[in-house]
């Protein structure tokens, strides 16, 4: 019994330094405006704060399942729109954004003719869908043009962190909201926690492999620049 309290107490305090990772790694290497990683990198370190606050046990709990659903209504928001900014594949991010408006329309709707305890289940649900589904569409397009795609490969690592956490979420939100009598806190917030560290691994990965490449705008403009040189020569 102490070995397993030993084990989650680890894994929950790896969680919460990796929600910040990505935004150190960004930082050391000095890409702290790039225009793909600092939306990602911003959002964990957001969650970080946010898992600080439960663990620190400052919420009564007859309040820490109103906050919980307020949050998960409010990830679910905002990684919809981070995925609308951050793609780069114009037929995905058109769809992206109408599905940011009609969730964020419907949503509101929902929660003001039904009420908010009434309807934050099912939106939260929705939100964990839409954003899974949204990320089997970008791996899907990545994987099929990989080989055209050369910066891609980092945006694919990430993208792969992101889904397995989805994934997982899914499973959370199962046992959370569908069936909770089944559902035990301790293990969701542990199978969290893990999908947290995956997901923040695969993503620090992916921005020190961004590193490596040359943009392909700066390489294209040297190679024009070479041919004029040998042009006036």
């Amino acid at each position: 019994m102490k070995e397993n309290f030993t084990i989650y107490n680890l894994i929950t305090f790896l969680a919460a330094v990796a929600f910040f990772a990505p935004l150190g790694v960004l930082l050391y290497k000095k890409l702290a405006r790039h225009p793909f990683f600092s939306w990602f990198a911003i959002y964990w370190a957001f969650s970080g704060l946010v898992n600080l606050l439960f663990l620190s046990d400052w919420l009564p709990s007859h309040q820490s399942w109103l906050v919980s659903d307020i949050v998960n209504y409010t990830d679910g928001v905002l990684m919809l729109f981070i995925l609308y900014k951050t793609l780069d594949i114009p037929s995905l991010s058109k769809r992206a954004g109408y599905i940011v408006i009609v969730f964020l329309a419907l949503s509101v709707t929902g929660m003001l003719i039904r009420g908010f305890s009434e309807s934050i289940v099912i939106v939260i649900g929705v939100a964990i869908a839409l954003i899974f589904l949204q990320l089997v569409s970008i791996l899907i397009h990545y994987l099929r043009s990989a080989n055209k795609h050369h910066v891609g490969s980092s945006r694919l690592l990430l993208y792969y962190g992101l889904f397995f956490e989805y994934g997982t979420s899914i499973l959370t939100y199962i046992f959370s909201y569908m069936f909770p009598k089944m559902n035990v806190v301790r293990d969701s917030f542990l199978l969290f926690h893990i999908s947290i560290i995956i997901s923040t691994t695969f993503a620090c990965f992916a921005i020190a492999l961004s590193t490596r490449h040359r943009s392909p705008r700066r390489t294209q403009s040297r190679v024009v620049e070479r041919e004029a040189e040998i042009q006036f020569l």
